[in-house]
């Protein structure tokens, strides 16, 4: 896959590091930009800071965020927002990252996209939450009845309170990493 919007900016001068993807997916073509592949733990130091990368996937398979232990303030990248929930590949990682995330406690976010997150381990518990909590309306929805089958459309309709038609499409993507995570988990099969 090649980035040329990316390319067309920058020439080969240029440093750009990154976490590399998994096996099974390939890198993205910069051109003639060369990546730094750089790992989890990493340290960035200078006279009075030391960044640390931190792999966070979820949002992305190769996702990280940056922890600056001095002020211990957290660069969240697009794995948390300010004003509403992320979005993610995949579920299963991502709940991980956000222990991860949360196990830094860190006295700041400062996410990708909004404001600057002032309650980062509360965030990160809401966070945690809201995905639990729907998690749990799927499994109720599925429990209960036990010989039906759902497409995840059927479930949004059943477990989105109030949700109005724009965001019917995203919630039904949700409910996709929903039921894909719990397959990983082995608590629902094909």
């Amino acid at each position: 896959m090649k980035c040329s919007s990316f390319s067309s900016t920058t020439d080969e001068k240029s440093r750009v590091s990154k976490f590399r993807r998994p096996p099974e997916k390939p890198e993205v073509d910069l051109g003639p930009i060369k990546c730094n592949f750089v790992e989890d733990g990493h340290l960035y130091k200078t006279e009075g800071a030391t960044l640390r990368t931190i792999f966070t996937p979820g949002h992305a398979d190769d996702h990280i965020c940056l922890f600056l232990d001095e002020e211990k303030a957290l660069f969240s990248g697009d794995n948390i927002y300010a004003e509403s929930t992320s979005i993610f590949e995949d579920l299963h990682t991502y709940m991980m990252s956000l222990e991860k995330m949360k196990d830094l406690k860190p006295a700041v976010i400062f996410p990708a996209h909004g404001s600057v997150i002032t309650n980062p381990v509360e965030k990160l518990q809401f966070y945690i939450s809201h995905r639990l909590k729907r998690e749990k309306q799927i499994m109720d929805l599925l429990k209960q009845n036990p010989d039906k089958l759902f497409t995840p459309l059927e479930i949004v309709k059943n477990v989105y309170d109030e949700l109005i038609p724009e965001l019917e499409r995203a919630a039904t993507g949700n409910v996709y990493h929903h039921l894909t995570k719990l397959l990983k988990d082995n608590r629902v099969g094909k």
